[in-house]
């Protein structure tokens, strides 16, 4: 069984699980209600065993404890702000980051807030600019409001850990989602609603670190008229990536597809890393952590 540690954040003490690997560390952020747990395949596989995988809960998710000041912890700037503090208590501010649904869009914010993350493979998660446009990136189904809803009944729980997920119960997803504060579904869509957060759209053509936009094919959840039309310098490839045979979570549905992206990625993602200059270090978040 890996262990798990425990890391002092902005927002509390953060679980955190780490592969085998040592080669440059891949941050992995999971989706809405979700855990690391969804990740285990990848922390256990050959990726895991080549580069440093850092496999966290989001503030209120899994074994990490609820956001000490929830209208702060559960926005998209709360969680990149603990998010970074991880990295800096590990020794990996230049990590790459691959955020999954939620953990998409957290992964754009930290690229946003800091100069030392090295790029973002941003999976199920359209880039969306903050306020009330923001709800145009995604499909809008009877099943979305359950991804805002703070208080869900039992039988809203398991239909949402089973529209996020083809095979919940493999994942521990019930129980993922049911441990879940609540009140964070409802705080970071009320936030992203409200204009809080960074504007993705500026950093795809602002940004020169790669961002990767990935989705599964059968994805119900994201607008694809939304995701094919994005465009930007910094979007790797020049467009969004669709995994073929995959809905929302195409690390589980495509597996061998969706690692192969990722290891490319990550491979283009150093290529650039040893042409450029050294980044400059985020030193207000040392010093915070160090507080």
């Amino acid at each position: 069984m890996r262990e798990t540690m425990h890391v002092k954040t902005s927002a509390g003490r953060i679980a955190v699980r780490t592969s085998t690997g040592s080669r440059n560390p891949l941050l992995l952020i999971h989706g809405n209600s979700m855990n690391s747990c969804v990740f285990d395949a990848l922390l256990d596989g050959p990726l895991g065993r080549s580069y440093k995988l850092i496999a966290v809960d989001l503030p209120g998710h899994g074994a990490s404890e609820n956001a000490a000041f929830p209208e702060k912890g559960y926005t998209l700037p709360g969680y990149a702000d603990a998010m970074l503090d991880v990295l800096f208590a590990l020794d990996a501010p230049n990590a790459t980051i691959c955020g999954w649904s939620l953990g998409g869009h957290v992964a754009l914010e930290m690229m946003a807030n800091s100069k030392s993350v090295a790029g973002a493979f941003v999976v199920g998660a359209p880039p969306v600019s903050p306020g009330p446009a923001a709800i145009s990136g995604f499909n809008v189904t009877p099943n979305t409001a359950l991804y805002m809803t703070e208080n869900l009944d039992e039988a809203s729980q398991r239909l949402l850990a089973e529209v996020s997920v083809s095979d919940p119960a493999l994942y521990n997803i019930y129980e993922a989602v049911a441990r879940t504060d609540e009140r964070a579904r409802r705080i970071v869509v009320e936030s992203l609603l409200a204009g809080v957060g960074a504007d993705p759209a500026q950093l795809l053509n602002d940004e020169k670190r790669p961002i990767a936009l990935i989705v599964g094919e059968n994805d119900p959840s994201v607008s694809m008229s939304f995701l094919q039309s994005i465009r930007g310098p910094a979007v790797w490839r020049g467009s969004v990536q669709t995994i073929a045979s995959a809905a929302h979570a195409p690390f589980l549905d495509a597996p061998v597809s969706f690692n192969t992206l990722l290891l490319q990625f990550l491979r283009d993602v150093a290529q650039l890393r040893r042409a450029t200059p050294a980044p400059p270090s985020d030193q207000e978040h040392r010093k915070r952590l160090r507080a």
